[in-house]
Formats: C-alpha cells, sequence, structure tokens
C-alpha cells in the first residue's frame, strides 16, 4: 500500500463532557495548536479528534510534540489514513507493522469505534488487527506491558492507523477561562503554580519583583528563560516586572520579624490592582501549606485580608516532591534552581510565623507602604517574548 502521507490526532477527554461548550472548547483548542504550531497546518475537528495530515513523517513527529504540550490534548498519536474498509485497514497493518515491530517485541491493539456504524465492534477489529500483526511480523502479543501498541480509530470517512503516541497535558484548553496574574518569583513553586492554571484553561500573566539594576537586567536571567519554558504550552503567556526597591527603601527600619509578612502583602497588594488592568480575575501564588515560614495559614490571612480579588493557591496540599516533580516534568525544574537574587530573598532571621493582621496592618501604615505600592504600579514594566521591553503599563 502506498501511502500519501501521514496523519496527527490529538485525541482530548474532558472536553468531551462539556456538553452546548463543547463546540467553543473544540475552537478554543484549535486556535491554541494554531498558533503554538505558527499556523503552518490546518487542524479540523472528527468525532472528538484534532486531525491533520502532513507529507513527512519527521515533520509530523515534531507537530506531535508541539501539540503534546497544549493544555487540552490527551495524547497524539502518528499515524496514516486508509479508507474506511477492513481490507484496505489489514492491507495497511501488513505493511507497517514490519517497519515498526523488531525481532523479539511484543505488540498491542487498541480499537476505538467513533462511528458504530461500522460493521465490527472495538474487539472484533482488534482481534483481526491483532491477527495481521501477528501473521506478517512473528510477533506476539501483550497485552500489559507491548512493546509497541497499535491504536486504530474508525471515524465516519475514514480509519486512522496510529502507532507513535505522545503523553499529553491534558485539562482544558487556555481561554476557555477568565485570565490571571501569578506572583512569578522563578523559584520551583511558582512556574508550577503558572503551569497548573493554564492546564484548566486560564490564560496567565506573569508578574516579577527584582532586585535588579533595570527591567531589562531580567531578560539574561532564569526569569525570562523559565517564561520562554511556559511559552511551549500557550503563547500568549505575557511577562510583567518590577523592582522592589520601592518597598526596601520604605522598610529599613520595619519590624525585623514582620518584614518577610509585609513584603509578602507588598507584592499581594500590587498584583491586586494591577490584575484589573489586565483583564485577571485573580491572583496566584505557588504557596504550599507549611512549606515555609510565610505559607502558614495565619501568614497568608494576613498578607491577604482585604484585597479585591481572590488568591489561588494551585500548590496548596502538596509536598515539595510532588511540586519539584511537576517543574521536572514541564521542564522549568533546571532554571528554577539556578542561581538567581529573587524576592524570595527577602528572608528575616526570625520571623513571625503567625503574624496578627492587625499588627502587620499598624506597620503597613506606619511605614507608607501604600505610596510604595504606587510607585510600583508606576513602572510595571512588560517584556516580550523576543526578550525587548515593550514599556509601562498604564494606570
Amino acid at each position: 500500500m502506498a501511502m500519501a502521507g501521514y496523519v496527527v490526532s490529538a485525541q482530548y477527554a474532558e472536553l468531551a463532557v462539556k456538553g452546548r461548550k463543547r463546540s467553543r472548547y473544540e475552537r478554543v483548542l484549535i486556535r491554541n495548536l494554531r498558533e503554538a504550531l505558527e499556523g503552518r497546518f490546518n487542524f479540523a475537528v472528527k468525532h472528538s479528534r484534532v486531525v491533520t495530515y502532513v507529507e513527512d513523517l519527521g515533520v509530523a513527529r515534531e507537530v506531535a510534540r508541539v501539540a503534546a504540550r497544549i493544555p487540552g490534548v490527551r495524547w497524539v498519536g502518528v499515524g496514516i489514513s486508509v479508507q474506511r474498509d477492513m481490507g484496505a485497514l489489514l492491507e495497511a497493518v501488513r505493511e507497517v507493522a514490519p517497519r515498526e515491530l523488531r525481532e523479539g517485541e511484543t505488540f498491542a491493539v487498541k480499537a476505538f469505534r467513533a462511528d458504530k456504524t461500522f460493521p465490527l465492534n472495538s474487539h472484533e477489529i482488534q482481534v483481526e488487527v491483532g491477527r495481521a500483526i501477528a501473521e506478517a511480523t512473528g510477533a506476539s502479543v501483550d497485552l500489559s506491558e507491548p512493546s509497541r501498541r497499535f491504536y486504530v480509530v474508525v471515524m465516519s470517512g475514514e480509519i486512522l492507523l496510529l502507532w507513535e503516541r505522545y503523553e499529553g497535558v491534558g485539562g482544558l484548553p487556555v481561554g476557555t477561562s477568565p485570565p490571571v496574574l501569578v506572583l512569578f518569583s522563578g523559584g520551583i513553586d511558582s512556574p508550577v503554580a503558572a503551569w497548573l492554571m493554564l492546564r484548566r484553561g486560564c490564560p496567565v500573566h506573569l508578574l516579577h519583583f527584582h532586585a535588579l539594576p533595570s527591567d531589562e537586567d531580567v531578560i539574561g536571567s532564569k526569569v525570562f528563560r523559565i517564561f520562554s519554558t511556559l511559552r511551549q504550552y500557550h503563547r500568549g503567556i505575557r511577562l510583567f516586572t518590577v523592582s522592589y526597591v520601592h518597598f526596601l527603601k520604605r522598610a529599613l527600619d520595619a519590624d525585623p520579624r514582620l518584614e518577610l509578612a509585609l513584603f509578602k502583602r507588598f507584592m499581594h497588594v500590587v498584583a491586586d490592582r494591577l490584575a484589573p488592568r489586565l483583564g485577571a480575575l485573580g491572583v496566584v501564588t505557588g504557596d504550599s501549606l507549611g512549606q515555609v515560614a510565610s505559607q502558614t495559614l495565619e501568614s497568608m490571612y494576613a498578607v491577604t485580608r482585604g484585597l479585591e480579588l481572590p488568591v489561588y493557591r494551585p500548590l496548596i496540599g502538596m509536598d515539595k516532591e510532588e511540586i519539584v516533580n511537576l517543574a521536572m516534568r514541564i521542564g522549568t525544574f533546571h532554571d528554577s534552581v539556578s542561581e538567581y537574587a529573587d524576592c524570595c530573598s527577602i528572608v528575616s532571621r526570625r520571623p513571625k510565623t503567625r503574624p496578627r493582621p492587625s499588627e502587620v496592618e499598624k506597620e503597613w501604615e506606619r511605614l507608607g507602604l501604600d505610596e510604595a505600592v504606587r510607585e510600583a504600579l508606576s513602572s510595571v514594566t512588560e517584556i516580550s517574548h523576543e526578550g525587548k521591553l515593550v514599556g509601562r503599563i498604564a494606570s
């Protein structure tokens, strides 16, 4: 059988149960895929699968690798499309299988009958295809841990035979929920928190507080590298930076036991007032309960009481090992642990782990930190993904 080209099929699960919203979610997913692949490929939705066709196997694999990083995609298969006919499918199997299975390898077949009018059911398809593979290769079936899996997807106008699988990130397409603003330190936790919100469909804006001579210096730092890594999951992520010198110059004589709580509150208040300008409906942090002194329930309450927007903490119940594993999975871990004087470097020797809201607010007023917030908001700068300063954010 002469193959005219290859098919890339992105499978999704959660979108399939969204009822009347499903078509909108599918449109958003296709838009995100096109943006990630710079509009080079034409995607179509067929039976809860997003499909595109390419002529070169190497290109098909690259499309699959990119597509697998897009939230909303459960897994991506690479293979071929054949006529909706069992004879054509078995002919394709006999040609493909000997190329894909090496001597001594085992295999399994999984069939999906999206078109229920096909005369054979899924089990019968699996039996017939499995028999053809065994006859063509001499390989044996192993349903638990096969060397290679073959997937058959029967649709109304064609059958997909897929034999390369790339695991996706799952979740929902970015853009199906409103944006959020992430307090982004560049450490291990906040990039993972940002990624988890992307995975639930929220466009993400990153706000980074730095102690560098200028905003331009952030471009050469690990913060920009992590930003670039996160953009692999959604091209629409934006990075905003602001110096925290505005806080430092007013907190020189702050109560050392409250300095950390005051700084956390400073960041939250800036984010709370900046978020509406960006259309964000909440602020996200990388807090994990009890992980450090500033992440006790009492401390989190004291530094966020009275804010306008909700604060979301997707890592709140995770331990450090779980967070590190996610950071390694998404590709941010190694940059996150590289040396950098980020905002987390403000640590008092003996910070209060259970500060009272009243004492934090009293010290805030004494130091005049509302003015520090106003100064910070007037100097927030956006950095583009090309590594250029876009300019100040209008108040």
